[in-house]
């Protein structure tokens, strides 16, 4: 069985690179809005970015949210 290629995590820095925007969606009530890439730090990594800065959804304040990229 042949193992997958290693791939890097997605970070602000290659979002920034590839002209991509960051987006965060709830899971409790289906909102999703853009994020300023420009108040994280290049090295963040996108799935990670909700819990380490501990964001909750605007809307109905569910701390059950995904950051995602978005083209």
């Amino acid at each position: 069985m042949s193992r997958l290629p290693h791939i890097p995590p997605m970070t602000i820095a290659y979002l920034d690179d590839m002209d991509m925007c960051l987006s965060i969606s709830c899971v409790r009530c289906g909102r999703m809005k853009y994020l300023d890439k420009a108040l994280y730090r290049p090295e963040d990594v996108v799935p990670e970015i909700a819990k380490r800065y501990r964001l909750t959804c605007s809307f109905c304040g569910s701390p059950t949210v995904l950051t995602w990229p978005m083209q």
